[in-house]
C-alpha cells in the first residue's frame, strides 16, 4: 500500500509538471512557463549576511531583480537583509522556518512553519503575495492542502544549478546553460552554508545569459503568463 501511495505522488507531481501548473493538486505548483520569453532567478535558504549581501550586488551590477525564498530563523537573525532586499526591488518568498523536510510532518507542524514565517516577514515589511517552496523539493499530499488551506501557491523549479554539492563555478554554470530554456525558473543559494561558488558562478551565468538574448524578470510579473 505504501508504494502504491508513493508511486500514485510521483504519478501527481509529473502531471502537474508537463502541464505546467494548471492541473491542481489541492493548489498550484509552478515548475516553469513556456509561455515568457523570460527567466526567473531564484535564491534558497537565505538570507546570509556576507552572501546574499554579495548576491545582491552581482544582481544591482547587471541590473536585474530576483526572487529569493528565506527562511524564517535566518530572516530573524538577520532582519537588516530582509529590509535590503525589499528596498532593492526583490521579491520575498516563504521557504519554512527551519528549512524542514516536509515529509512525514503534521499538519499543524506544516502550517507552523508556513505561518511563523509569513508573520515575520509581514512585520519585516513584505507586501504583496508571499509564494511558498518547500524546502529539498520535498513533499507529500498533506503540504499541498496546507498551502491551499492558507490561500497560498508553490512555485519549485526546473533548472537546478544543484550548486549546494558543485565543487566547480563550470559545473554549476554548465547545469545552467545545458538546461537553459525560455520560461525556465532557476534555483540557487545564498544560505545556511559556504556559498562561495554560487556566488561566482552567478557572477558568470548572468552576463553569459543577457548576452544569449534571455531577459530576467520579477516572479509575480511572470506568474501572470500562466
Amino acid at each position: 500500500m505504501f508504494i502504491k501511495s508513493i508511486l500514485f505522488i510521483i504519478l501527481i507531481l509529473i502531471v502537474e509538471y508537463f502541464t505546467l501548473g494548471k492541473i491542481f493538486w489541492f493548489t498550484q505548483i509552478f515548475f516553469f512557463n513556456p509561455k515568457s520569453k523570460k527567466l526567473v532567478l531564484t535564491f534558497d535558504d537565505g538570507p546570509h549576511p556576507k552572501f546574499t549581501e554579495e548576491v545582491m550586488g552581482i544582481l544591482k551590477k547587471y541590473k536585474i531583480k530576483a526572487a529569493f525564498f528565506v527562511c524564517g530563523k535566518e530572516s530573524e537573525e538577520n532582519p537588516e537583509i530582509i529590509r535590503k532586499l525589499i528596498a532593492d526591488g526583490h521579491e520575498i518568498g516563504n521557504h519554512s522556518w527551519n528549512h524542514l523536510k516536509m515529509i512525514f510532518k503534521s499538519p499543524k507542524r506544516i502550517e507552523q512553519e508556513i505561518v511563523q514565517t509569513d508573520n515575520l516577514l509581514r512585520k519585516l515589511g513584505v507586501k504583496g503575495k508571499i509564494y511558498f517552496r518547500p524546502p529539498f523539493m520535498r513533499f507529500l499530499f498533506i503540504t499541498p492542502i496546507v498551502v491551499a488551506k492558507l490561500k497560498k501557491k508553490m512555485v519549485l523549479w526546473n533548472i537546478p544549478t544543484k550548486d549546494y554539492k558543485a565543487k566547480s563555478v563550470e559545473e554549476i554554470s554548465k547545469r545552467v546553460f545545458d538546461k537553459c530554456t525560455n520560461g525556465g525558473i532557476i534555483v540557487m543559494h545564498d544560505g545556511r552554508a559556504d556559498r562561495t561558488l554560487s556566488v561566482k558562478a552567478l557572477d558568470k551565468i548572468v552576463p553569459e545569459l543577457l548576452e544569449k538574448g534571455y531577459e530576467f524578470t520579477l516572479l509575480s510579473e511572470y506568474l501572470n503568463y500562466q
